[in-house]
């Protein structure tokens, strides 16, 4: 799917983790056995780690052939149109026939 231009793309980029960063198995398992509920969060105070243990969750299960999205949040996305079109976005990304659906709609996606 072709990202919108209004789209910043940063927000849809897997963060890159530092090359010493410590393995989070525990944590990994932890949120791998909450994959099948409509929604798990996350929450811990800044530096506990909780975006280290997302993407080593997202590398684990991209290399077992799923295809996860990603979706960095910010204070912005407080915005119902705004949070709803990057999830949109991000889910068309890694879904062929989600994507072309998000094509046909097209425009409507502005938020």
């Amino acid at each position: 799917m072709k990202t919108p231009q209004w789209c910043e793309p940063g927000k849809l980029a897997v963060p890159r983790l530092r090359h010493h960063v410590l393995e989070r198995r525990r944590a990994v398992q932890q949120l791998a056995g909450v994959l099948g509920r409509r929604l798990a969060v996350v929450a811990a105070p800044a530096g506990y780690g909780k975006t280290t243990v997302l993407v080593q969750l997202y590398e684990a299960l991209a290399a077992r052939g799923a295809a996860p999205a990603w979706l960095t949040l910010d204070g912005d996305d407080r915005l119902e149109r705004r949070f709803l079109a990057y999830a949109v976005i991000a889910l068309a990304r890694v879904s062929r026939p989600f994507g072309r659906l998000v094509e046909a709609a097209g425009q409507h996606l502005k938020y």
